[in-house]
C-alpha cells in the first residue's frame, strides 16, 4: 500500500488530498469498497481510509461502525480475510 497526492472537485472546488491506494491493482480510496476480492493492500487501503476520515462527519461515524459490524459478521462466518498489517514507513519525496 502507498500513499498518493490526487486533485478531486468536492463541492466545485479543487482540493489536493492524499490517499491510500493498492499500486497493483490501481485502487486509490473513492469511498467506495475495492472490486478486487482478496488484495490485501486494496482493503488496507479502504479502511485506513475509512477509518481516517471517521469523524469529519456523523454519517461517517455511522458507516464506519456499520462497516466494521459488516466485517465482524463476515469474519464469524468465515467470509472475511483480512488481517492489517500496520507497520508504516512515511518518506518525503522532494521535486
Amino acid at each position: 500500500m502507498e500513499f498518493i497526492g490526487i486533485t478531486r472537485l468536492v463541492d466545485g472546488k479543487e482540493e489536493d488530498l492524499f490517499v491510500a491506494a493498492c499500486p497493483e491493482h490501481n485502487y486509490y480510496y473513492k469511498g467506495t469498497p475495492p472490486i478486487t476480492h482478496g488484495c490485501r493492500e486494496c482493503w488496507a487501503a479502504y479502511y485506513i481510509s475509512e477509518w481516517c476520515i471517521a469523524g469529519s462527519k456523523p454519517e461517517d461515524v455511522d458507516r464506519l461502525e456499520a462497516m466494521i459490524r459488516h466485517a465482524a459478521e463476515a469474519d464469524d462466518k468465515g467470509e472475511f480475510k483480512f488481517i492489517p498489517e500496520f507497520d508504516f514507513k512515511v518518506e518525503h519525496e522532494e521535486n
